[in-house]
């Protein structure tokens, strides 16, 4: 094979005679040129950034994202743990962490540090749900951070990115996609079902309370749990950690703003059941879990019906609405929950009826819940 310059191809050609033309004819000639060279660009540039209707946004990397979410990621401190967490709100004068109840312990304080080797400044726990394993800090002053802002419910597959104290070390950031966006994870030392997201970043000792974010710096999740072992310890599992849904966090959040008194706060009506697909409804007197024919009630949970229930509710009985949400095979656990928790009781003031629509197979009737109100949505 023979090689060649380019000088080498092209230094013998001679050049073509030149031939006389019409300066006005030239110029037009140009011109349409390059109008149709910018329409070109134009259409191309379209085809990338439109999609299915919709403007696509810049293109979005780790790093990016990174370096979006990195003053809104903190280290957490409390006895004898090394914790994470995340700027929820600055308001007031105030800055308001959260992160996970297991990583304060029975402290009612915990030290919050806002950047690498910066100072430990002190935060009071402000309130937790322990069986979602959130906690709320309420910290002095504002310190330089930004608070985080909510994302849309993931799908599956979408890429994210776990920010958090990793070993203790300081903030890292651990790649992943969302493997499951609807799951209930059953934790037998804690004896209770969770709806979490199961993600494949790693969330190493360190991270939790840490948030879970979308390449565009939306936070998602709370990185709470991971899993090592199933079967008792007989087979081993790799890559795959757990978040909680930050729709459920954010909701405990706000009650414990709304109350402001430290310690537990109260049950709000709805907590995992026997097994990783069932619900139990605290308050609402049944039990359901997905099968082949939707969201079914698997057992009722009171031997008088309650005086607060207008209507009638069956073993059987397909749920296909609850409050605002419509009920369909596609639904999360996650959205379920968050949608159950925007009910909180008020005795005194706005009290607005639950509705739960139901299927019998035949016919679709409405059951309504007394003194339950939507308050967080």
């Amino acid at each position: 094979m023979e090689i060649y310059r380019h000088e080498d191809v092209h230094a013998n050609v001679p050049e073509p005679p030149k031939k006389q033309k019409n300066s006005g004819l030239s110029i037009a000639t140009a011109v349409l040129l390059c109008v149709c060279v910018f329409l070109s660009v134009v259409a191309v540039c379209v085809s990338f950034l439109w999609r299915d209707g919709e403007i696509l946004p810049p293109t979005q990397n780790y790093e990016s994202a990174f370096k979006k979410v990195r003053d809104s990621v903190v280290e957490v401190r409390g006895s004898g743990t090394a914790g994470s967490g995340i700027v929820y709100k600055i308001r007031g004068g105030k800055t308001y962490v959260m992160t996970n109840k297991h990583v304060i312990g029975e402290d009612a304080s915990a030290d919050v540090i806002f950047s690498d080797h910066g100072e430990r400044v002190p935060g009071a726990v402000l309130g937790y749900d322990e069986y979602h394993d959130i906690a709320l800090l309420e910290i002095e002053g504002y310190h330089g951070v930004v608070a985080v802002t909510a994302g849309n419910r993931p799908d599956n597959g979408v890429e994210v990115l776990a920010v958090g104290n990793n070993l203790g070390y300081g903030i890292a950031a651990y790649d992943g996609i969302i493997s499951r966006n609807s799951r209930m994870l059953k934790i037998s030392s804690a004896n209770k079902t969770v709806p979490v997201y199961a993600v494949t970043c790693p969330v190493n000792a360190g991270m939790s309370g840490g948030g879970l974010f979308t390449l565009d710096g939306k936070i998602i999740g709370i990185n709470t749990y991971q899993t090592h072992t199933i079967n008792g310890g007989s087979r081993p599992v790799d890559g795959v950690s757990y978040s909680v849904p930050y729709s459920i966090a954010d909701k405990i959040a706000r009650h414990i703003l709304d109350n402001g008194s430290v310690g537990q706060i109260e049950r709000i009506y709805i907590e995992g059941g026997l097994s990783e697909k069932e619900v139990d409804f605290i308050g609402l007197y049944f039990r359901a879990e997905f099968g082949s024919a939707g969201f079914k009630i698997s057992a009722l949970t009171y031997g008088v019906k309650p005086d607060e229930i207008r209507g009638d509710i069956n073993v059987g009985d397909i749920i296909t609405r609850i409050g605002d949400l419509e009920i369909t095979g596609a639904t999360g656990y996650d959205e379920i929950y968050a949608e159950t928790l925007s009910y909180v009781p008020d005795d005194v003031t706005e009290s607005r009826w639950l509705e739960l629509e139901l299927f019998d197979g035949e016919k679709t009737r409405v059951v309504k819940y007394y003194a339950k109100r939507l308050k967080y949505a």
